[in-house]
């Protein structure tokens, strides 16, 4: 079984780093092939759908134990360029986080959370107005 926790809960600014805890419970105490940890976004909707893997990190662990949670960290970037999350009546701009744990002569192991990205300042402004009573029209 996989768990994602992130540090930072909420929307992610382009270029912020997405840090967290990939908490893994083997089934069995065979150490996996390997553990990747991506990021990416996918489109939705009417036209060609494209998609693009930005940042990886392929962690490593040393011994693990069946029935006993294996806590591994990571961080990977999103990009300062882009793009930012999207939700639109033709199509869509959707951002993951994605596990994948290889283990041999066993069935692989796969989570992929969503996540929002949004333009830089935008997470400080809104708090900022919020904490003031006010509105921000995004």
């Amino acid at each position: 079984m996989i768990e994602i926790h992130l540090q930072h809960q909420g929307a992610f600014e382009v270029g912020q780093q997405v840090k967290g805890t990939l908490i893994w419970t083997p089934d069995s105490d065979t150490l996996p092939r390997s553990i990747l940890v991506s990021l990416g976004w996918r489109t939705e909707g009417r036209g060609f759908v494209d998609r693009q893997r930005v940042a990886s990190m392929s962690p490593t662990v040393n011994r693990v134990v069946a029935g006993r949670p294996t806590m591994i960290p990571f961080a990977v970037e999103l990009p300062l360029e882009g793009p930012m999350s999207y939700v639109g009546s033709l199509m869509r701009i959707i951002w993951e986080l994605t596990v994948d744990i290889e283990k041999p002569w066993a069935i692989d192991e796969h989570l992929t959370i969503g996540l929002i990205v949004v333009p830089r300042g935008l997470v400080e402004r809104t708090a900022a107005a919020s904490r003031e009573g006010l509105v921000i029209d995004e």
